[in-house]
């Protein structure tokens, strides 16, 4: 047997005859393929396109965003807060009220009669050292001013010309309250915890009514507050009922739960006294 060579066997290979049937099932794998391929394609580029549409989008709707919130903060008024200015806190003082009820067996016209002499309140109220009503105090200076004049010329020495113009000016603001006697000046002193107590303040009556009320409130010194009312009990007697508010000062402060039962005490007290004096009281006194 003749022995082929390679190239021989290559061309009887190539020409071989292929049978139908597999040539038929190679050219239905090749459509099919290409089918496929086909598809494959055209969904890449599908994606591709939706790809491309969503990063548009994105993109348009980052840049308008960044435009509004560059727009929005240039527009907007920025607005800082006020500086918060702190004030050093004042102690709060505490009010006490105290209210005392009593009966005096005199007429209800001679007990308002009496109370309402002010100047009068150092003989019954114990712990009142005086009391001095405008009208009062201009009549003192006033002749203490005299007396300046008689005893030191203006032709003495300087020391004593100041002294005479230092009580003239003190004369000339009294004279201004002259027309207010609802104006007076109080003192208190009294020996109570410990240490000896004194305080003093400018008060003013207010508008009275007659036999019914006196009350009054103070405008500088001590605050305090009160009124007194008068309720008739009979023809020779009347119920007393005096209210007295008072600010607690800060050196009583550590003692203010017992201040008000003993300030209490000394109103009893006082108004036991006032019902003695108020016997010898006439009605026709001057107030």
């Amino acid at each position: 047997m003749p022995i082929l060579s390679s190239s021989t066997l290559l061309q009887m290979s190539a020409t071989a005859v292929v049978p139908s049937s597999v040539t038929m099932s190679a050219a239905a794998t090749s459509a099919s393929a290409s089918h496929i391929l086909n598809h494959n394609h055209q969904l890449i580029v599908s994606l591709n396109g939706r790809r491309k549409s969503i990063n548009a989008s994105s993109s348009s709707f980052i840049g308008s965003y960044r435009l509004n919130c560059s727009i929005s903060r240039s527009s907007r008024r920025i607005s800082y807060p006020s500086p918060i200015r702190i004030r050093p806190l004042s102690p709060v003082m505490e009010w006490q009220d105290c209210t005392i009820k009593m009966e005096v067996d005199v007429p209800i016209s001679v007990a308002y009669n009496c109370y309402s002499d002010r100047e009068a309140f150092p003989e019954w109220m114990p712990f009142i050292s005086t009391v001095k009503v405008c009208n009062a105090m201009l009549s003192l200076h006033l002749s203490l001013a005299e007396e300046s004049f008689q005893i030191h010329p203006l032709h003495s020495s300087s020391h004593h010309l100041n002294f005479i113009l230092r009580e003239l000016d003190v004369r000339f603001s009294c004279q201004i309250l002259e027309d207010k006697p609802d104006l007076s000046r109080w003192s208190l002193k009294y020996q109570a915890f410990g240490q000896n107590i004194e305080y003093s303040w400018l008060a003013r009556n207010m508008q009275p009514t007659p036999n019914q009320k006196i009350h009054w409130r103070s405008l500088e010194g001590l605050p305090n507050r009160g009124a007194v009312r008068f309720f008739p009990k009979g023809p020779s007697s009347c119920i007393i009922e005096l209210t007295f508010s008072y600010e607690v000062p800060q050196l009583l402060v550590p003692v203010a739960s017992a201040l008000k039962p003993f300030t209490e005490n000394l109103l009893t007290q006082g108004l036991e006294r006032f019902a003695t004096f108020a016997k010898s009281y006439s009605a026709d006194t001057p107030k």
